[in-house]
């Protein structure tokens, strides 16, 4: 179990498959999505998806100065506009209205910050 609940960080830095977690598991593909139907009650790879859009809200609201294009690289997404579409499927908005967020938030805290010269 402990490497079921690993795969999702691993997955998504190292562009793993279901396929992969189920040989090092020692399962086959259809026992694996079995198990995560009954248990999880969603597939291997909507649990992934599901790890990784929580990963990237995160990111995008406390991940510092990283932008959407670094994020979706750190995710193992093949392009920011992938990402972006998976994003706004997951959420029901787009990724960059968080970052816009964030961004405006830091600058008002830095703002307040500063000392007068």
């Amino acid at each position: 179990m402990q490497l079921i609940n690993d795969w999702p960080k691993r997955a998504a830095q190292a562009k793993w498959g279901v396929a992969i977690l189920a040989k090092e598991t020692g399962v086959s593909l259809s026992t694996l999505n079995r198990y995560f139907l009954k248990v999880m009650r969603q597939s291997p790879r909507e649990w992934v998806n599901g790890f990784r859009m929580r990963e990237a809200r995160e990111l995008l609201v406390n991940g510092g100065p990283l932008s959407i294009k670094e994020i979706c690289k750190l995710l193992g997404y093949a392009s920011q506009h992938h990402f972006s579409f998976a994003f706004k499927k997951h959420h029901g908005y787009p990724p960059s209205l968080h970052w816009q967020k964030a961004e405006s938030r830091k600058q008002k805290t830095e703002n307040r910050c500063r000392t007068p010269e």
